[in-house]
């Protein structure tokens, strides 16, 4: 499961440049074909209950099975206590045993991680051994 926050322009971590940039490091041609996709925030909310929606998340992942979540960038990886990056895979904050998290940089185009082609392969070699064993 993937779960991002929603682009000040009102895209879901399914649309735009940062979810084409996500299924290509994946070697997919759309996210959902490997991953649930999920926002920590519902649309106009302000933050200030992030640590109660990551755990509404982590119910949700854990009644579907879903074992692993790759969270994009610092405030959702805060909300889970998950530390930034990652991109490895550590029990969230509450200690669930049954999942675990990794965050990676937040896929915009304003995040400056993603300009340097070493990190960028980094992340790439992640995401598919994640969307090969998903």
């Amino acid at each position: 499961m993937i779960v991002g926050l929603e682009s000040p322009s009102g895209k879901t971590i399914l649309q735009g440049a940062g979810a084409r940039r996500l299924a290509a490091l994946a070697g997919l041609d759309d996210l959902t074909e490997a991953f649930w996709c999920v926002n920590l925030r519902q649309p106009g909310a302000d933050g200030s209950d992030d640590e109660s929606q990551a755990e509404v998340i982590l119910d949700y992942a854990e009644a579907r099975g879903i074992r692993r979540l790759i969270l994009l960038g610092r405030e959702v990886a805060g909300a889970f206590g998950v530390r930034y990056p990652s991109f490895e895979f550590a029990e969230p904050w509450n200690g669930r045993g049954g999942v675990r998290a990794a965050s990676i940089p937040h896929p915009s185009g304003r995040n400056r991680f993603w300009n340097d082609p070493a990190r960028t392969d980094y992340a790439a070699r992640f995401m598919r051994r994640v969307a090969a064993t998903s």
